[in-house]
């Protein structure tokens, strides 16, 4: 979804007017993608974490990671 400019404005512009945003998982890379990590506390699966980190989050091995109006968590339960 990611590749998609129109997929990526969505969420972007959701996490700009205040909406809640959530990414499981792989799901990381569309926040990424969205620019809308700087400075906030995320988790996701290990493989994507330097991602994450290199857009600007901050990466906490946790379960589930909740920053504002973004929620992040590791993988589905």
């Amino acid at each position: 979804m990611r590749r998609y400019p129109e997929m990526v404005k969505l969420v972007k512009d959701a996490h700009d007017q205040g909406k809640v945003v959530a990414a499981i998982c792989h799901a990381g890379w569309m926040l990424a993608s969205a620019g809308i990590l700087k400075g906030k506390k995320v988790t996701c699966v290990p493989a994507i974490k330097d991602d994450l980190v290199n857009a600007g989050g901050k990466y906490l091995d946790e379960e589930v990671v909740k920053d504002g109006n973004l929620i992040t968590s590791r993988k589905a339960r």
